[in-house]
């Protein structure tokens, strides 16, 4: 596991207002999650805390590209992708997640890493079916053609497969 404290924001010190950090999530910090299904990204953040006596509140924007595998031709491409969030930073006596968008930490903290926030917002900016964009600028399938192909074959396969034997069950219906 890699080195995250160059995630960690020092807010004791700075005074009430708006502070801005960027980032970049790459490889290497992706590879300090062992489950992530993110290999290869490169995504620019930027958080914007604004710091209020009780309560920090943390702006993420992040935006840049993930490699990943596409659902129908299986070939890598890089995709684009954007997310925005809000994460308001409460003070208490211990620390707990009250919900999604909102964290208590302990009243005498002055530090807050933010690694795990950064990985949970790149996951979720991830569509549910990740695929090469339908047509490219000339109007042909980005997908890999051999593998549509294959792919359609298949498919003409079933389909005569189906029919066949919707048609064998209703003529036993009828017998």
């Amino acid at each position: 596991m890699g080195d995250l404290k160059k995630y960690t924001i020092s807010f004791g010190s700075l005074p009430n207002g708006e502070h801005v950090f960027k980032y970049n999530l790459d490889d290497e910090f992706f590879a300090n999650f062992e489950t992530s299904e993110i290999h290869s990204a490169n995504i620019i953040t930027q958080v914007t805390l604004d710091k209020k006596p009780h309560l920090l509140k943390l702006t993420f924007e992040l935006a840049g590209t993930i490699q990943t595998e596409c659902d129908r031709c299986l070939d890598i491409f890089d995709l684009p992708v954007m997310y925005h969030a809000l994460l308001y930073v409460k003070f208490g006596a211990t620390h707990e997640d009250e919900s999604d968008e909102v964290v208590v930490i302990p009243a005498n903290d002055s530090e807050l890493n933010i690694a795990k926030y950064f990985y949970e917002f790149a996951v979720l900016s991830l569509p549910i079916r990740k695929v090469h964009p339908d047509r490219s600028d000339n109007g042909e399938s980005t997908c890999n053609p051999v593998m549509i192909e294959k792919l359609n074959k298949i498919l003409l396969q079933e389909n005569v497969t189906f029919e066949n034997n919707i048609f064998k069950d209703l003529k036993n219906l009828i017998n």
